[in-house]
């Protein structure tokens, strides 16, 4: 499913959520000695992407372990990202994933997603199919779609007996209305072909077309089904 490439896509997403517009980083590092998580991680990811700052790596871990510490996820799923990119320390997945992990128990759908990568991967984990759906379908639950995506995939195309059509058919919905055009891509083929939803021409043309226009790169497939009606 392209997971690695999907690791390098939502890792910078974890730190655009949160970033400060013209941040006052003077302001920003008081309020993180003060002890306040949301401004260690702001101004952690400020020298992490030497963003208003002097870059400086061994800051950016310092200021988003407080942050960890203290109980605020996106400063453990933050600081994973640097382990498992190795900046600023040396490329550790066992930590990332530690730190993923902890992010994940503290409701960080991005951590939850990216650990779930790490189960499906068997990357420094044993693989694990039943866990990484149990991840990414916290991560859809959360809000996060991808994990809605990703987790449905597994249910149906499971090789280690987990397949359920009714619960991948549960995700894609997820997922699609949270805007993932893959999800909705998906749901309109289990009705196209009668995975665990009763067949029905109406439903897959609906779903295909919600994948269009959430994604054009979905609508050769919406067409070709209006073209040929099947």
């Amino acid at each position: 499913m392209g997971a690695n490439l999907m690791k390098k896509i939502f890792l910078p997403l974890i730190a655009a959520s949160v970033l400060a517009v013209g941040a006052d980083i003077d302001a920003l590092q008081k309020e993180c000695d003060a002890g306040d998580g949301t401004s260690c991680v702001k101004i952690g990811i400020l020298y992490g992407k030497g963003q208003e700052i002097k870059q400086d790596y061994d800051k950016a871990v310092e200021l988003l372990a407080k942050a960890c510490d203290l109980g605020f996820a996106k400063g453990c799923s933050n600081l994973g990202g640097l382990y498992s990119r190795g900046e600023g320390v040396k490329k550790d997945y066992e930590k990332s994933n530690k730190l993923y992990a902890k992010a994940c128990d503290l409701d960080d759908n991005v951590g939850c997603f990216i650990l779930g990568l790490s189960y499906d991967e068997g990357k420094d984990v044993k693989r694990d199919e039943q866990k990484a759906i149990t991840l990414y379908s916290k991560a859809c639950d959360l809000g996060f779609a991808k994990g809605c995506y990703y987790g449905g995939f597994l249910y149906e195309n499971s090789k280690e007996n987990n397949q359920n059509y009714i619960k991948a058919h549960e995700l894609y919905i997820k997922g699609c209305d949270l805007k993932d055009g893959a999800s909705c891509g998906s749901a309109g083929y289990l009705y196209r072909y009668g995975k665990g939803v009763e067949k029905s021409h109406e439903t897959t043309e609906k779903y295909f077309k919600k994948a269009c226009e959430i994604d054009v790169l979905d609508c050769e497939t919406y067409k070709t089904f209006k073209k040929l009606g099947y």
